[in-house]
C-alpha cells in the first residue's frame, strides 16, 4: 500500500471512529434529556395529585371510590397523559381513558409505590399493549396512615422516541458529510503536497 492509500485509510478510520462515538454520545444525551424531563414532570404531577387525593381520605372503600371519581372528573385535560386510580391490590378502579375496572397494569411502579409508600416510576414496554411507556405511581394514604390505593399517570413514549430517532438520523447525516469532507480534503492535500514531494525525490 502506497503513501497515499495509507494516509487516506488511517485518516478515514480515525474520523469514522470519532463520528460514530459523537453520534452515539449525542443519541444517549438526547434520550436522557427527554426521558429525564418527562420523568421529573410526571413525578411532580402525580405526587401533587396524590397529596390532593389523599386529603380527607378514609379507609372506607365507598368514600375512596366517591372521592376518586369526583377528583378524576374535576381533573383538567392532560393531553397525552392518562390518569388511573387503582385499588390497593393494584387493580384499576377508574381511568381517564376509560380502561375497564379490574385490569392490572402489570408494571413495577405500582407494586413499589404500594410496598414502599413513595412515588415510583417505570419506563419500558406496556405488558398489555407492548407499547413503550413511562408511568409514575403515587400511593394514596388515608387519615389512618393506610395505603388505600394508588394514583398513576401513564404516557406513551412513541412521539419522544420518534423525535430522538429523527435527531439521531440528522446527526448521522451530518457525520457522513463530515467524513466525505475529510476524505475530499485529504485527497486535495495529497495532490497538493505529497505528489510534488514525490516528484522532487
Amino acid at each position: 500500500m502506497g503513501i497515499k492509500q495509507r494516509w487516506l485509510v488511517n485518516n478515514l478510520i480515525y474520523i469514522m471512529l470519532v463520528v460514530v462515538i459523537c453520534v452515539a454520545i449525542f443519541s444517549v444525551v438526547m434520550m436522557n434529556y427527554y426521558y429525564m424531563n418527562i420523568r421529573t414532570n410526571m413525578i411532580n404531577s402525580v405526587s401533587l395529585s396524590g397529596e390532593y387525593f389523599s386529603y380527607g381520605l378514609t379507609s372506607s372503600m365507598d368514600s375512596f371510590y366517591a372521592s376518586a371519581k369526583r377528583q378524576l372528573n374535576l381533573m383538567p385535560n392532560m393531553g397525552d397523559i392518562e390518569c388511573q386510580i387503582l385499588y390497593a391490590n393494584g387493580r384499576i378502579m377508574l381511568s381517564s381513558s376509560g380502561l375497564p375496572a379490574g385490569m392490572i397494569p402489570g408494571t413495577s411502579d405500582v407494586d413499589e409505590a404500594i410496598s414502599q409508600n413513595q412515588t415510583r416510576t417505570y419506563t419500558g414496554r406496556d405488558p398489555q399493549t407492548g407499547e413503550r411507556i413511562m408511568s409514575a405511581s403515587c400511593p394514596l394514604i388515608s387519615g389512618e396512615s393506610e395505603v388505600v390505593g394508588v394514583v398513576r399517570y401513564v404516557t406513551s413514549l412513541r412521539e419522544v422516541d420518534r423525535r430522538i430517532i429523527v435527531q439521531t438520523s440528522v446527526a448521522c447525516i451530518i457525520g457522513i458529510l463530515i467524513i466525505i469532507f475529510v476524505l475530499l480534503s485529504n485527497r486535495y492535500f495529497i495532490r497538493s503536497i505529497v505528489n510534488p514531494l514525490r516528484e522532487i525525490t
